[in-house]
């Protein structure tokens, strides 16, 4: 899975758009995401009780948790006011569509492809001036 070519998360008609070219957005960190590549497994296997063995059951395939990291990139001012101003809507406006997507499932858009995703809550914007996201997302499928 190529990272960096994921465009949008929607939720309804509101959308966080991803590596966008020349508007305010958040640019994936390619390397620091995780998740996109293959579905986990539950592993059904129980040790027998009293004896030797272990019960083994058909493996399915679990939720996929998905983790989006990279920086916020604000283009849209060329001033320190300005530039604050546009970083913290954009993180705010983050936040409300990840928060409207914990009862409701978004769509994560890539080319050619997209898939449904929950926010599990728990979405940060470390740093100082220059702020860096993490979003933890799940995939049911």
């Amino acid at each position: 899975m190529n990272y960096s070519s994921i465009t949008k998360i929607e939720l309804g008609t509101t959308d966080i758009n991803f590596n966008a070219t020349g508007a305010d957005t958040l640019l994936i960190d390619p390397l620091a995401c995780t998740g996109m590549d293959q579905l986990p497994a539950r592993t059904p296997v129980y040790v027998k009780a009293a004896t030797d063995g272990a019960n083994v059951f058909p493996f399915l395939k679990d939720a996929r948790p998905i983790v989006l990291a990279g920086i916020v990139l604000i283009v849209s001012s060329s001033t320190e006011a300005g530039y604050v101003t546009a970083r913290e809507t954009l993180i705010a406006s983050t936040i409300t569509l990840l928060d409207g997507m914990l009862t409701t499932a978004g769509v994560l858009t890539w080319p050619s492809n997209t898939l449904s995703v929950y926010s599990t809550g728990g979405a940060s914007f470390p740093g100082g001036f220059q702020k860096r996201f993490l979003i933890p997302l799940l995939a049911l499928t």
